[in-house]
């Protein structure tokens, strides 16, 4: 349990933060653009950019790697050869958690393309500290190891 002091402390934080917000969206929105950028020339991921209209906070970045990479091989490389810590994007879905099923939730439609796509999700680094040379380094790095695993096919 939080102490009183601790939750004082978190909610003085969260009050600056708020008074920050649109500074911290606009820093991740350039990382962003760096990262849309640059792997939109490669052929085996997938961005999931804003819709114009839109605003994004980029809590997170999510990349979608194509249906014939290997997900964990794809981020073991990425982190044991280019020291690139990936996450993953809130799998599994809130359908197919056990807390929803025990709690009686039942999934009206099939979800399967849903489901497919979120076990191929990453998220590359994202966060305000992050420079936009950090972000192409990422970006390069993802390139140099597509390249890597078009050339060894037992990848």
């Amino acid at each position: 349990m939080f102490s009183a002091s601790k939750k004082y402390s978190s909610a003085i934080l969260g009050v600056y933060q708020l008074k920050r917000v649109e500074e911290f969206i606009a820093k991740r929105n350039e990382v962003a653009e760096v990262y849309n950028e640059e792997l939109a020339k490669l052929d085996l991921v997938q961005t999931v950019k804003c819709v114009p209209s839109g605003r994004c906070s980029y809590y997170k970045f999510p990349l979608i790697l194509d249906s014939s990479l290997d997900k964990l091989k794809f981020t073991t490389l990425l982190d044991k050869k280019y020291e690139i810590e990936t996450g993953n994007v809130f799998y599994p879905p809130c359908h197919m958690q056990t807390v929803y099923e025990k709690l009686g939730g039942k999934c009206a439609r099939n979800l399967s393309v849903a489901e497919e796509i979120l076990a191929r999700t990453i998220t590359l680094p994202m966060h305000l500290a992050m420079e936009q040379r950090e972000a192409k380094h990422v970006a390069n790095s993802i390139q140099s190891l597509l390249q890597h695993v078009m050339r060894v096919p037992s990848f």
